[in-house]
Formats: structure tokens, C-alpha cells, sequence
């Protein structure tokens, strides 16, 4: 078994040789990176840090100490969501988009290896377990939810 393995790694190491893959954002060599990102477009994906909304998960643009951890922001206070509690991974901007965006839009399973080293590096920059979390694409729309199905 561990010959077909080892096999299995050295053809893949050829393939990659021979049939260069780019990053998906800047277009660039990924060796040393992801699945689908170079290593300086993954290092450049702008994680969520605290404080954040307790029930929405949005950065909270404060200059102070909060006194609680479940801090909630005006927006929530104002007019409540229909859901008790949102998180979010970091912001949906430029590479973080692109990622997603593979996932959801062209179906592309593979880079949830690249979202799954995301969340590990999330999770012990805070400190905390990361383990059983499920990542799926949620449609916007009634029509793109059966555009998917």
C-alpha cells in the first residue's frame, strides 16, 4: 500500500512539472502555496480578528475596550436578524472572493483544501480547537439555488 502511495505522490510531483498550475488569483508559480493559491495570495487573505459582532460576526469599528465578549454591534441592536449567530472566516474581498467563488461558481471541490488550511490557520491564531466545521456555498437567490441543484 505504501508503495502505491509513494507512487502515487512521485507522478503527481511530475504532472505538476510538466503541466505548470498557476494561481488563481495573481496567475502566478503556487509551488509552495495551496491547491489553488500561491503562497503569498494565501498569506494575504485579510482574516477576521476581534472584536466582532456577536451575532453578525462584522468587524466592530471601535477604538476601545469592549466590556463583554458577546459584544453587538448597532446594526443588530436596530433591527435583529432572523438567525441567533454569523461568522465569517475573514473579509469577502479580492483573493478570498476568488476562492469562493471557484467553489461555488465552477465547482471546483478541490479548493476546499486551500479553506480548510484557512480555518486551521484562523483557528490557532485564536487559540482554539478547530474540528467538524462544514463549509458550503449558500445561493443568494431562489433562482441560483435551482440554477445549483
Amino acid at each position: 500500500m505504501k508503495t502505491s502511495q509513494s507512487g502515487f505522490k512521485w507522478l503527481l510531483a511530475v504532472l505538476n512539472l510538466l503541466f505548470r498550475q498557476n494561481c488563481i488569483f495573481c496567475s502566478g508559480d503556487r509551488r509552495g502555496g495551496g491547491e489553488y493559491l500561491c503562497c503569498t495570495c494565501f498569506n494575504d487573505i485579510g482574516l477576521i480578528h476581534t472584536p466582532i459582532c456577536f451575532v453578525c460576526g462584522v468587524p466592530a469599528d471601535i477604538s476601545y475596550n469592549y466590556p463583554q465578549d458577546e459584544f453587538v454591534c448597532g446594526v443588530c441592536r436596530q433591527s435583529p436578524y432572523k438567525f441567533d449567530r454569523s461568522g465569517s472566516l475573514g473579509l469577502y474581498d479580492n483573493v478570498l472572493r476568488q476562492l469562493i467563488h471557484h467553489f461555488k461558481y465552477q465547482k471546483q471541490l478541490g479548493v476546499l483544501s486551500d479553506i480548510d488550511c484557512l480555518l486551521e490557520k484562523y483557528f490557532s491564531e485564536y487559540g482554539k480547537e478547530y474540528s467538524a466545521l462544514t463549509v458550503s456555498p449558500i445561493p443568494r437567490h431562489f433562482n441560483k439555488m435551482r440554477e445549483r441543484v
